[in-house]
């Protein structure tokens, strides 16, 4: 933080003395009136209605202090915008030495902007320009003035005595809420007390809420300044947000902080903040080129930091409810992160380039940040259902339409209910392109729609088992017939690594020329169409990797089923802790022998 900043924020803090002394003086000339008050009821809420004429002084007096205040922030605002436009000013001093500048340049560089302060300060927040805000709050200590006399003239106080006690209750206005005794000793709220209302998003104390829009102004001021400078300067990149050195931490600040694109509108994340701005710079030499007309390559910050992305996806249900957004986010809309999801004549463009939604948006092997958002969704989605857990792995093979459903449902398995599945074919019906094709109308697109999102549902079904297995899930992978016997290996002792469980697995085998004529047929009645050609490969591989699969020993149970016969699964052969037991020998060969 260069000097100009620190000053700054010591500008925040002299402002706040001066509103300070304000509020002081008003305490004390109406304490001297209080002295005037005679009749007072204590059985009724004090109100200067009842006394006409130490309210006419009181209104002169509060008139006095709004139009003051509003004085000294606007005061102080011009001030610090001016001070920020002397600070960048200073940057362009390397430029001006080669005097490369024309007159007109000079003059557009050094320029005050005082068009844009004076819309600054005259500019509605909430439908309230700052008058307005201030007169607000001076309404609330009005109400504050009244809660005081209504405790003090109760009690039998001096004149001095209420000064002192109004002075505490700005401080800690909580105090004014605090039970009094009534002539029969008993607890209960001042009658004044019991009336106040603050409103909503409002300190209960006037003095809190008019610090803080004094500092927030100034602090505003001040960045707003530098928002139209950068705005202005070629030779200006984009720039990053830095914290100030504030003792205390905040998770708000901490979490945006980053190198921002000089078009994003940042006049502070929250009320009082203190966080300040830096300007990303081109190099002298390079901006003296582009002066010359030789071309040069300009590094733009482009995009927010994907920090900040993450936080707005992170606190999406807030935003969404918001009664009121921060102004960060009104003015920065198309800065935030959305959900890439692809047309359906973007999509025929893709397929027709023969891209995957992988190639598509996945940047440097990393997948884009507006994609990822749509992975957090979909992951937070499959696990909405109530979490059961287990002591085994469950895991289910086979080829595509070989009837894992008939054998799930046959009620042979004694798997726990309410287990995690893990199916690929119901991630996929998750990402929206695939949904987009499949309602296509176009047979030719629906067999494509598998293809086009395979990547991507397999990058999300390892991301899903990953979480369920290592925050102990129970759970069911479906789908275990991942390539060669040594890959299948690989993949579950990975699967023992995370959940630290045992696997059982279990097979399933339909005769290839029934799984084909099943494939059809599903994928008449649903739209999901699987190559025939994958479908009779996948039957004839299982088939011939199974001995090793057996022979490494991969899963602690293993079981393999036949379903030929409709809604009556029946075991072929089991291997348990290694030892294999074939149950019916002619199904097995028969099993085999589609490897053939």
């Amino acid at each position: 933080m260069n000097i100009i900043d620190k000053k700054q924020i010591s500008s925040a803090d002299r402002v706040t003395k001066k509103i300070n002394r304000l509020y002081h003086q008003i305490i004390k000339k109406v304490s001297v009136l209080s002295s005037d008050i005679k009749g007072f009821d204590d059985e009724k809420p004090f109100d200067f209605s009842k006394y006409p004429k130490i309210k006419k002084q009181v209104d002169i007096l509060l008139k006095s202090f709004s139009e003051k205040a509003t004085e000294i922030i606007n005061q102080a605002t011009k001030k610090e915008w001016l001070e920020a436009v002397k600070k960048n000013n200073s940057i362009v001093t390397p430029y001006l030495k080669r005097k490369l500048l024309t007159k007109e340049q000079i003059t557009a560089y050094t320029n005050r902007n005082d068009e844009a302060l004076q819309a600054f300060q005259t500019r509605k927040t909430n439908g309230l320009n700052l008058s307005d805000r201030i007169w607000k709050y001076t309404n609330q200590f009005r109400n504050e003035i009244e809660m005081s006399l209504d405790l003090g003239l109760s009690e039998g106080r001096s004149a001095q005595q209420i000064s002192r006690d109004i002075r505490k209750y700005l401080q800690e206005p909580n105090l004014l809420f605090r039970r009094v005794r009534d002539k029969r000793g008993n607890l209960h709220l001042s009658k004044r007390a019991q009336k106040h209302n603050v409103g909503q998003g409002v300190y209960r104390s006037s003095y809190k809420n008019a610090i803080r829009v004094a500092r927030t102004e100034v602090n505003m001021a001040y960045r707003a300044s530098d928002m139209e400078k950068y705005k202005q300067f070629d030779f200006v990149l984009g720039y990053e947000i830095k914290r100030s050195n504030n003792v205390f931490g905040c998770s708000v600040c901490e979490n945006l902080k980053g190198k921002y694109p000089k078009d994003f509108q940042f006049l502070g994340w929250h009320p009082q903040c203190r966080c300040y701005t830096v300007p990303i710079l081109q190099n002298v030499d390079d901006f003296i080129k582009d002066l010359q007309g030789k071309e040069t390559e300009k590094e733009y910050i482009t995009d927010v930091p994907d920090n900040f992305k993450q936080w707005v996806s992170d606190n999406k249900e807030r935003i969404d409810n918001a009664q009121s957004l921060p102004l960060w986010l009104k003015e920065n809309e198309k800065f935030t992160p959305k959900e890439k999801i692809l047309t359906i004549e973007e999509i025929k463009d893709y397929i027709r380039q023969y891209k995957t939604t992988e190639d598509i948006f996945k940047k440097n092997e990393e997948w884009i940040f507006d994609r990822k958002i749509l992975h957090q969704k979909i992951i937070k989605e499959y696990f909405s259902i109530k979490k059961t857990e287990s002591d085994k792995v469950y895991m289910l093979g086979g080829a595509p339409a070989n009837g894992k459903s008939t054998l799930t449902e046959s009620g042979l398995l004694s798997y726990p209910n309410g287990l995690l599945v893990i199916d690929p074919d119901k991630i996929k019906s998750m990402i929206p392109e695939y949904k987009t094709l499949l309602h296509s109308h176009n047979k030719e697109l629906i067999m494509l729609a598998a293809n086009f999102v395979h990547e991507e549902s397999s990058y999300l079904s390892k991301k899903i088992r990953e979480k369920a297995l290592t925050e102990n899930w129970g759970t069911i992978i479906d789908g275990i017939n991942d390539g060669t016997a040594d890959k299948i290996h690989s993949n579950a002792q990975l699967v023992k690594k995370l959940s630290g469980k045992k696997i059982r697995a279990d097979y399933v085998s339909l005769d290839t020329d029934l799984s084909i004529k099943l494939a059809k047929m599903r994928a008449e009645k649903t739209g999901r169409y699987v190559q025939l050609s994958f479908i009779s490969d996948m039957n004839k591989s299982i088939s011939k990797e199974f001995s090793k699969i057996l022979k490494n020993k991969s899963f602690d149970e293993l079981y393999l089923w036949d379903t030929n016969i409709e809604d009556k699964p029946r075991l072929i052969l089991q291997q348990i802790e290694g030892k294999i037991k074939i149950i019916d020998k002619s199904l097995y060969i028969r099993f085999l022998q589609k490897a053939e």
